[in-house]
C-alpha cells in the first residue's frame, strides 16, 4: 500500500498562528515566536458530555476554549459555564479550574508550555509566575526523548567534551551555504533560525540546532542568529557523531513482536520503487516522505505507530531516524548489507579521552563514515 502525504503542515500552522493571535498572552509575540508556540500546540475536538479534567487529576500545560461551551469548577467548587464566545475565552481556563466537562461539541487548544516558556523568562505554574533557574537549560536539554536515551555516564562525557562561547545580539552561530563543523546547545539567549528572508523557528535554552550538515556531511542549510546575548556550548563534529549519532543509530530497535508491521518512511525524492508500492494482505504501510519535508510533516506522523526509514543514502536514513527519535517515535531504519559491517557503537571510555571523543574507539569509524560514504544533497527544513 502506498500513500503520499499532502503538504498540509504549512496550512496547518498558518491557522494555529491566526488563532493564537488572538490569544492571551501570545498576542503580544512576533510572528517566529507564534510559530514557535504553533510546534507545540494541537486542536483537540470533544463530544458533548465528555470529563476534560476531573479532581484530583492534573493536565499539563495550557488550555483554551475555541469552539463551544464548558462547564468549569473553581477550586472553591464554584461552577461556572465558558462559552468560546465570552471575552474570558482569550485567557487559558487551565491552569485555574480543578474540573472541566464539555456542554456542548468543543474545540480546545492544548499548548505544552515547557517547551516554549523561554518566551516570557517565566515558567508558568499553577497561576503564578516563577523565575527560570539558572541550570533550567539543561533540564529541558536533557528532556528530549532522544536525550533520554542516554545513560548518565554518556550525556556527561558528551557534554565534557563541548566548549563555552558566549555570543552578543545579532551575531550569525552558523550561516546557510557553509560548512558543518559543530552541534550547538543554547545555554542561555534567544536565536532564530531563517533561510530566504523566511523564519523557520525561535530557539531559547536548551534548544540544540546543527545537527543536519553534520549527520550528512552538507553545507548549511539554515542561518542562525542570536536575537539576545547568550552563551553556547559547542561540540565538535565527531565528537556529536560518535557519542550522540552512532548510540542512537545503534540502539533505536523495533521490539520483536508487533500487532501490525511498521509504517515504512520513504525519504528518497524519488517514490518507492513499483513492487514495494504494490498492495498485498499484510504488506506494510508505505509513506513517501522525502527528507526536505521531514522536518514540516513529522509532527502529522501518528505517534502510537511504529516506523522503518528507507530510502535514499545512508545519511539521510540516519537523519530522519534523528529527528524521529528527537519527537520520541519508536523506529529504526532499513539497514543493507555495507551498512551491517560498521562496527556498533561502544560505551565511552573512562580515559583517554581527547577533544575529538575517545582516541581508540571503533565508533570512530562510524563516524567517519558519515563524512564519506555519501554525498548526496539535502534540504532539511529546520535545521541548520
Amino acid at each position: 500500500m502506498s500513500l503520499t502525504l499532502r503538504c498540509s503542515a504549512q496550512h496547518t500552522a498558518r491557522m494555529l498562528v491566526r488563532t493564537l493571535q488572538r490569544l492571551d498572552p501570545f498576542r503580544q509575540l512576533r510572528l517566529p515566536e507564534l510559530q514557535t508556540v504553533a510546534r507545540h500546540a494541537q486542536v483537540l475536538n470533544l463530544p458533548a458530555g465528555r470529563w476534560l479534567l476531573r479532581s484530583p487529576r492534573k493536565l499539563s500545560g495550557a488550555y483554551y476554549l475555541l469552539r463551544g461551551r464548558l462547564d468549569l469548577w473553581q477550586p472553591q467548587q464554584v461552577q461556572k459555564q465558558l462559552s468560546a464566545q465570552d471575552p474570558a475565552a482569550a485567557a487559558a481556563f487551565y491552569p485555574g479550574c480543578i474540573a472541566a466537562q464539555t456542554c456542548s461539541t468543543v474545540q480546545v487548544l492544548h499548548i505544552n508550555t515547557a517547551p516554549i516558556a523561554f518566551l516570557w523568562e517565566v515558567v508558568y505554574t499553577a497561576g503564578l509566575l516563577t523565575s527560570v533557574p539558572d541550570d533550567a537549560w539543561l533540564d529541558r536539554f536533557l528532556s528530549s526523548p532522544m536525550l533520554q536515551q542516554l545513560d548518565p555516564k554518556r550525556w556527561q562525557q558528551l557534554l565534557r567534551g563541548a566548549t563555552h562561547e558566549l555570543v552578543h545580539a545579532g551575531e550569525v552561530v552558523v550561516r546557510l551555504g557553509e560548512p558543518g563543523q559543530a552541534f550547538y546547545v543554547l545555554k542561555r539567549g534567544r536565536a532564530l533560525v531563517e533561510r530566504a528572508g523566511q523564519s523557520l523557528a525561535l530557539l531559547g535554552p536548551g534548544d540544540f540546532f546543527g545537527e543536519d550538515a553534520l549527520v550528512t556531511n552538507e553545507p548549511r542549510n539554515a542561518t542562525v542568529t542570536m536575537q539576545t546575548a547568550g552563551e553556547l556550548l559547542v561540540l565538535p563534529k565527531q565528537r556529536f557523531l560518535r557519542f550522540l549519532v552512532a548510540y542512537i543509530l545503534g540502539h533505536q530497535r523495533l521490539p520483536p513482536r508487533m500487532a501490525q508491521p511498521p509504517v515504512l518512511l520513504w525519504v528518497a525524492q524519488q517514490p518507492p520503487p513499483e513492487p514495494l508500492r504494490e498492495s498485498t494482505p499484510g504488506s506494510p504501510l508505505i509513506v513517501h516522505l522525502p527528507l526536505q519535508w521531514f522536518r514540516e510533516q513529522l509532527l502529522e506522523l501518528d505517534p502510537k505507530r511504529f516506523y522503518r526509514v528507507a530510502g535514499g543514502s545512508f545519511s539521510e536514513r540516519a537523519l530522519a531516524l534523528l529527528l524521529l527519535a528527537q519527537q520520541g517515535f519508536q523506529a529504526d531504519y532499513a539497514r543493507s548489507p555495507e551498512e551491517d559491517s560498521y562496527p556498533r557503537p561502544s560505551e565511552p571510555e573512562d580515559t583517554k579521552l581527547s577533544r575529538h571523543g575517545p582516541i581508540a574507539s571503533p565508533v570512530a569509524q562510524l563516524g567517519d563514515a558519515f563524512g564519506t560514504h555519501d554525498r548526496h544533497r539535502v534540504g532539511s527544513m529546520d535545521g541548520r
